[in-house]
């Protein structure tokens, strides 16, 4: 079947995206948000300079972009939502499976983005209204609805959904900072997933379910 015109821009629009994005990423890799500049970025893509602003505001909000792709992909949403009527430790398993998942390069993205968190406060904010507040979001909305269901205990809701959020980030430092023999590098990612979500279900369930 032929693709109509709107469909051809909007796959053109999105491999151009990606092409911007994988660029993007591999220049603040190696230069770091402040040195990085949109002119090397846009001669690692292949394309002109000006074509960037097409897409995106500024460097910053290209960062943000990056950092949204590849450190909170739009999955993550999508199993949350979809928790609410599925089983709860499919849910954790797949958040942690997700997160443990993440390769080095990825690991690094993150850690860059918190050092540049930590200095600038405008990218902070943008970066919470972007991708930390809509997980946060979803998340609530699955806690209150595994509260008021009677599948877990009465809980903080806010206070909880950032334990998870926090856990989440704590895996994937420690995953770096100790490296390929670490136990989270070096067990089977299977037998680490399952410990994890064993730990975080205990933590939700009421008193009938631990008995």
């Amino acid at each position: 079947m032929k693709q109509n015109k709107e469909e051809r821009k909007e796959n053109i629009t999105k491999q151009r995206q990606e092409q911007i994005l994988d660029a993007a990423m591999r220049v603040f890799s190696k230069r770091g948000f402040t040195a990085a500049t949109t002119s090397e970025i846009a001669q690692t893509a292949g394309i002109a300079e000006g074509t960037i602003y097409n897409y995106y505001k500024n460097k910053r909000d290209l960062f943000i972009s990056v950092m949204h792709r590849y450190i909170v992909p739009e999955p993550i949403i999508g199993l949350i939502q979809r928790a609410q009527t599925e089983d709860d430790s499919n849910l954790i398993s797949a958040l942690v499976n997700d997160r443990l998942s993440r390769d080095f390069r990825e690991i690094d993205i993150f850690l860059l983005l918190m050092s540049e968190l930590h200095r600038d406060k405008g990218m902070r904010q943008q970066y919470l209204e972007d991708v930390t507040n809509p997980i946060l979001n979803e998340l609530e909305k699955y806690l209150m609805s595994i509260v008021s269901s009677g599948r877990a205990r009465p809980v903080n809701i806010e206070v909880t959904a950032r334990i998870l959020v926090g856990l989440m980030i704590g895996l994937v430092i420690v995953k770096k900072v100790e490296g390929e023999q670490g136990p989270l590098n070096r067990l089977p990612n299977n037998e680490v997933v399952s410990e994890v979500t064993k730990f975080i279900l205990s933590g939700f369930q009421t008193k009938c379910d631990k008995a």
